[in-house]
């Protein structure tokens, strides 16, 4: 079945406007052609009723939206068990190279089962595309008082120093703060989080809509006194 989603992009409108801004905004060795992603979803959703998951093990896309392709039809395939889906999920994240083929597959993937919160938990250990994959997933689906301080605890167990993980981590104390602040802040003090992890976090959120002058300026300070400890200046 090789090239089968191409084909079912065939006949898919290519916008010559959409593509170039594909090329200002996603920086991936894929070529773009300007398929926009309302296309995409509509592909998937059928192939994900026509195919099984073994036919995308393997499958090399030749072009961005074909991969994103792939992603969505793992995403949307009818599957009773999340399990069904981890090989499938592997292989997406082994050839994807993108922020936002990745973020589109986490953000459509529902599941809120144990077994795929174990599964991203175990997978946040990683670095790459994998390590970004499993925080930026657990921030999407799993950020819940029932949750949340499993995942902080895994965030000493992390491979600070990738860049995508050191971003994906930052999102998601930023994205906790408002509701978890004083698990965020535990973490910020005592979690082995790098310079930049530190930095980033702190400048997300002072920016978050609505925080307070107080709290902006309590982080600074926590900010300074965890740099200072860590010899970080």
């Amino acid at each position: 079945m090789s090239g089968f989603i191409a084909d079912s992009l065939k006949d898919a409108i290519r916008e010559p406007k959409y593509k170039k801004y594909q090329q200002k905004i996603t920086c991936s060795k894929y070529p773009k052609q300007g398929i926009r992603m309302v296309h995409l979803r509509a592909c998937a959703k059928q192939l994900a009723q026509e195919i099984q998951l073994s036919d995308l093990i393997g499958y090399k896309p030749s072009f961005l939206e074909e991969l994103t392709t792939l992603g969505l039809i793992i995403a949307y395939y009818p599957a009773d068990d999340i399990r069904e889906k981890f090989e499938a999920i592997d292989y997406f994240i082994s050839i994807n190279d993108n922020w936002s083929t990745s973020d589109t597959i986490i953000s459509t993937i529902k599941d809120r089962s144990d077994y795929y919160f174990e599964y991203l938990m175990e997978m946040m250990k990683e670095s790459g595309w994998r390590g970004r994959f499993a925080i930026t997933s657990l921030l999407w689906l799993f950020l819940d008082k029932e949750h949340i301080h499993t995942i902080f605890d895994g965030l000493y167990s992390v491979s600070y120093g990738d860049y995508y993980v050191d971003m994906a981590v930052s999102w998601l104390l930023s994205k906790a703060y408002e509701e978890f602040k004083d698990e965020v802040e535990e973490v910020f003090e005592n979690a082995p989080l790098n310079k930049f992890v530190l930095k980033t976090t702190f400048v997300k959120i002072r920016d978050i809509v609505g925080i307070s002058q107080q709290e902006k300026d309590r982080m600074e300070e926590i900010l300074k006194d965890v740099l200072c400890k860590k010899g970080m200046f």
